[in-house]
């Protein structure tokens, strides 16, 4: 299953599995449903639902403004956190660090909880976008919903990423414009593929987010899911920071090196 993930991660910048097939395991993927399932029926959910309409109407909407995130700026994981230990775990970092060719960092990670509510518009990064981390890094995301096309799944274009076919279309660069406009795009892009990940709890994505991507529009039901953010080591000094940190009693040596090298 890692080979055909890698093997679709290569030539498409875009693959697909279940976090089981993948060789995640069922007690971290059990204890982050519990977490993520709290979190979607809290009051902080439930409030940021009632009051979008209102915000949407009073101020311009940026980013990710249309989704709630579950964890704070900055915030300090235990060790034994599901977010870690899936993010650090063999089933992922083999496929993206074979993907990469070299050990990755872990930058990123949080829960993602879109808002239901279609405004008549694209918000941020709802629109076609490459990240600007780096020209090649890998977004991974678990999904904790059923997503289908009114849950506003992420959309990609395959063969976008650095050395597709559509690689030179508004290509990547060190801060450039990671939103090209909109019609502009389209007209060069013509009728390629574009696919919207479409999948069931428990389905993962990894994706080559170089490429270009945008988060869909919820119109019924909100799109819950985990996500994982892996960059190269010299774009984790020079363009992109860690937004996390692990509580500093982890004992590194329980670690894998590779696991210890996308913390260090």
């Amino acid at each position: 299953m890692q080979e055909r993930v890698l093997r679709d991660l290569s030539t498409r910048g875009l693959a697909f599995a279940r976090y089981d097939e993948l060789g995640v395991s069922s007690s971290d993927w059990t204890r982050l449903r519990a977490i993520v399932d709290s979190f979607a029926a809290s009051e902080r959910v439930r409030e940021a639902i009632r009051r979008f309409p209102e915000e949407f109407a009073r101020r311009e909407m940026r980013g990710d403004d249309y989704m709630v995130k579950l964890l704070p700026k900055n915030v300090t994981l235990p060790a034994d956190h599901p977010l870690v230990t899936i993010g650090l775990s063999s089933a992922v970092l083999d496929v993206v660090n074979r993907y990469l060719d070299l050990w990755a960092k872990l930058i990123y990670t949080d829960v993602w909880h879109t808002i239901p509510f279609d405004p008549g518009r694209r918000i941020g990064s709802q629109d076609w976008h490459r990240d600007p981390e780096d020209s090649t890094l890998v977004k991974v995301y678990m999904y904790f919903s059923n997503v289908d096309a009114t849950a506003g799944p992420l959309e990609y274009i395959p063969g976008s990423a650095p050395g597709g076919p559509h690689a030179e279309v508004w290509p990547w660069k060190p801060r450039g414009e990671r939103y090209p406009p909109a019609a502009e795009l389209e007209q060069l892009l013509g009728d390629v593929e574009r696919v919207s990940c479409l999948g069931t709890p428990g389905t993962v994505i990894l994706c080559d987010t170089g490429g270009f991507h945008r988060g869909g529009i919820a119109t019924e039901k909100p799109r819950i899911a985990a996500t994982w953010t892996f960059v190269r080591p010299a774009s984790a000094k020079v363009t992109s920071e860690r937004r996390f940190t692990v509580e500093s009693s982890v004992d590194h040596t329980s670690l894998s090196p590779a696991a210890r090298f996308a913390l260090s």
